[in-house]
C-alpha cells in the first residue's frame, strides 16, 4: 500500500504546489521593487583629470619584436615572389616580341611581293602605255650575287 499512498501524496503535493504558486504570485505583487534595501552602496566620485599616465617602458620590447618579425616575414615573402614574377613578365615580353617579329616579317614579305608585282614588265608596260620601249638584251645589267652566295656555290 505504500506505493499507492506515495503516488496519491505525489498528486496531492502537485496540487498544493500549484495553489502555493498562486498565493506566491499574489504576495510577489505586494513586495517592494528593491529587495534588500538595507544594503548601502557608497559611490565615491573620482576625478582623474589630474592623473598623469605612466608609460610602461618594458611594454615596447614585445611590440618591437613582433613588428620586426612581421617585417622580416614580409621581406622573405617578397624576396621569394619577385624573381618568379619578374621571370614571368620577361617571358611574356619575349613572346610578344616574337609575335611582333613574325608579324613584321610577314608584312615585309607582303610588301616585297607587292613591289615586285608593281615593278614587273607587264605592269610597267601597262603604266607606260605606248611610250614603253623594252630595253635591248645588251643594255641589261645583271648584278653579281653576294659574296656569301658565291662562297656557298663553290662549296658544292
Amino acid at each position: 500500500m505504500t506505493g499507492l499512498e506515495a503516488l496519491l501524496d505525489w498528486f496531492a503535493a502537485g496540487r498544493e504546489a500549484v495553489e502555493e504558486s498562486d498565493r506566491s504570485a499574489v504576495l510577489d505583487a505586494r513586495l517592494r521593487a528593491l529587495p534588500r534595501e538595507e544594503i548601502f552602496l557608497y559611490v565615491k566620485p573620482i576625478d582623474n583629470t589630474q592623473v598623469r599616465c605612466v608609460a610602461r617602458r618594458a611594454e615596447w620590447a614585445p611590440g618591437a619584436v613582433t613588428a620586426a618579425v612581421f617585417l622580416v616575414a614580409a621581406l622573405c615573402i617578397i624576396t621569394a615572389i619577385v624573381p618568379s614574377t619578374t621571370i614571368l613578365a620577361i617571358n611574356h615580353r619575349i613572346e610578344s616580341l616574337k609575335e611582333q617579329k613574325a608579324f613584321e616579317l610577314n608584312e615585309l614579305r607582303r610588301l616585297r611581293s607587292e613591289k615586285a608585282e608593281l615593278s614587273s614588265a607587264e605592269k610597267l608596260e601597262q603604266y607606260a602605255g605606248e611610250r614603253f620601249i623594252a630595253p635591248p638584251a645588251k643594255a641589261m645589267v645583271y648584278a653579281p650575287p653576294a659574296k656569301s652566295t658565291v662562297a656557298s656555290l663553290g662549296a658544292r
